[in-house]
């Protein structure tokens, strides 16, 4: 609506002679004031409100904006098969999983594919004759080195003593005894544990410093590994 100035001025007047409203209403500038004409309705008020609504959805898009980047990212946790990429040294091991296919089962984020992984090194693995090996021999021979459930380094004490029997997906019962020489004081048949407690998002992984064979596999070999 049109400003009404007579009024405007009574104000001012009267705020000047009591001294006591000139702090608490401004003088209104009407230099910076739209005018309107003719029909045209005022905007004014509209224009205002968008622009506060704009400001602050900006101000709110900014500040969630500002949130969302200074959350930190969850630590990153590699399943069971990945932790072999950050050991070159079980190459080897990486290609057997690979060749029978059990990469594919490692890594489902699954519960019912919680195992642990025996991986020999790339040094023990030279002395097996792979050339002779058929992909049921390969399929036997990785099953052997893989636990259809998780086992941390300390529960081996448990297999040492006889409370349980370490079985893996072969079938054929493993033997967990002490070794003085190895790093980790444990041996599996005759593989010493050299590293482990490594823990994926599925499972455990263990290091030996030689191959397990399956019987069947260690009477095809001249020189028992």
């Amino acid at each position: 609506p049109p400003l009404n100035t007579s009024t405007r001025s009574t104000t001012a007047t009267t705020g000047s002679g009591s001294g006591s409203t000139t702090s608490q209403r401004p003088p209104l500038n009407t230099s910076t004031r739209p005018t309107t004409s003719g029909n045209q309705p005022t905007t004014t008020a509209s224009s205002s409100t968008r622009v506060t609504a704009t400001s602050t959805s900006h101000t709110t898009a900014a500040t969630a904006t500002s949130s969302s980047s200074t959350t930190p990212a969850p630590p990153y946790r590699p399943n069971v098969f990945q932790l072999l990429t950050v050991h070159p040294e079980l190459s080897l091991f990486g290609w057997l999983l690979q060749a029978t296919g059990w990469d594919l089962v490692l890594e489902r984020e699954d519960t019912r594919t919680l195992t642990t992984l025996l991986a020999f090194t790339n040094d023990a693995g030279r002395h097996i004759k792979w050339d002779t090996l058929t992909r049921d021999d390969l399929m036997d021979l990785a099953s052997h080195h893989i636990l259809p459930h998780p086992v941390q380094l300390g529960e081996l004490e448990r297999f040492n003593r006889g409370e349980d029997r370490l079985v893996p997906f072969s079938g054929e019962a493993l033997r967990v005894t002490t070794h003085p020489t190895s790093r980790m004081h444990y041996a599996i048949n005759s593989a010493r544990v050299a590293d482990g407690g490594f823990l994926g998002t599925n499972g455990a992984l263990h290091v030996l410093d030689n191959v397990l064979l399956p019987a069947a596999l260690r009477e095809r070999f001249a020189t028992q590994v």
